[in-house]
């Protein structure tokens, strides 16, 4: 079953921005003409599709050929975290948690969380350090051996739905829920701070089975967040940016309908795969940054 929820995006630039300009240009669309649950490309060239079996595909020629990996179970796979061109982290179904250390060639089952229903959420540091959560169950995990064990961290008292998370540090992550307030952690969890999104009237548009909410932070207060919203009859894609922790944001519209969202590492790289005709994806780079600034 497909839940509706609210959902968003943010992201972090050099200088101000007006609302309407657009820093985000298409650089590579595919059609892998089957359906999709996630997928991620961590520049123009490499990417990772899993299918709606569960099957694994990879590229590295920007989408022209998908060799299948050796691990192709089927099995409900969700959340997707590439990490860099050879490390990558999967979560779903049971709370299962698989990664790959060639570039997704093969697979291995690394452990299992202590829910084991729908798991959407992964974010990664490195080979090691990552989080893992669930909307459907309202939980949040840490890891620091490379998924072999995981520790379940309380959530801000307050939080809405879970709609994207990020882990920037061993310590600093984000939380974004869906009533659009975005929850900062500066210690692992033992406490929070939380800033608004300042959305007004406008919903957030994501399904919970699926992360459509993407965000990265590169420092403390530098960070990204891309979102679907839907208001008075129009719908349309944005990117959020703050260089202030998100005391303040800067608006921007993002030129593709609304799907699912990944946002790489590098923050500059998001894939959107479509929702309506699943098999569709585009990768657009973003040329305002703060990254490294």
């Amino acid at each position: 079953m497909l839940w509706i929820l609210p959902s968003l995006l943010v992201g972090c630039v050099m200088a101000p921005t007006q609302t309407e300009e657009v820093g985000w240009e298409v650089m590579l669309q595919v059609d892998v003409q089957r359906p999709t649950i996630a997928v991620e490309f961590l520049d123009q060239a490499f990417g990772i599709v899993v299918g709606d079996s569960g099957a694994l595909d990879y590229t590295t020629d920007g989408g022209r050929t998908w060799p299948r990996a050796a691990d192709h179970t089927a099995q409900s796979r969700a959340g997707l975290d590439i990490v860099d061109e050879r490390v990558i982290w999967l979560v779903g179904a049971g709370g299962r948690v698989w990664t790959s250390t060639d570039g997704g060639r093969n697979w291995h089952t690394v452990s299992s969380l202590s829910y084991r229903g729908h798991v959407e959420f992964i974010s990664f540091v490195d080979a090691q350090t990552g989080w893992a959560a669930s909307a459907e169950s309202k939980q949040l995990w840490a890891t620091g051996d490379r998924g072999q064990t995981w520790e379940e961290i309380a959530l801000p008292k307050d939080v809405g739905g879970l709609v994207a998370i990020v882990l920037r540090t061993a310590s600093d992550g984000y939380l974004l829920d869906n009533a659009g307030v975005l929850h900062v952690t500066q210690d692992g969890g033992q406490h929070w701070s939380s800033r608004t999104l300042g959305l007004g009237d406008e919903s957030l548009t994501i399904p919970i089975l699926t992360p459509t909410a993407a965000m990265r932070f590169w420092e403390a207060d530098c960070g990204t967040i891309v979102l679907g919203l839907a208001g008075a009859g129009k719908s349309e894609v944005r990117a959020m940016h703050t260089m202030d922790g998100g005391r303040t944001w800067e608006r921007e519209r993002v030129p593709v309908s609304i799907g699912q969202f990944y946002l790489a590492h590098n923050g500059t790289t998001l894939t959107v795969a479509g929702l309506t005709d699943s098999g569709k994806i585009t990768v657009l780079s973003h040329r305002l940054c703060c990254v490294g600034r």
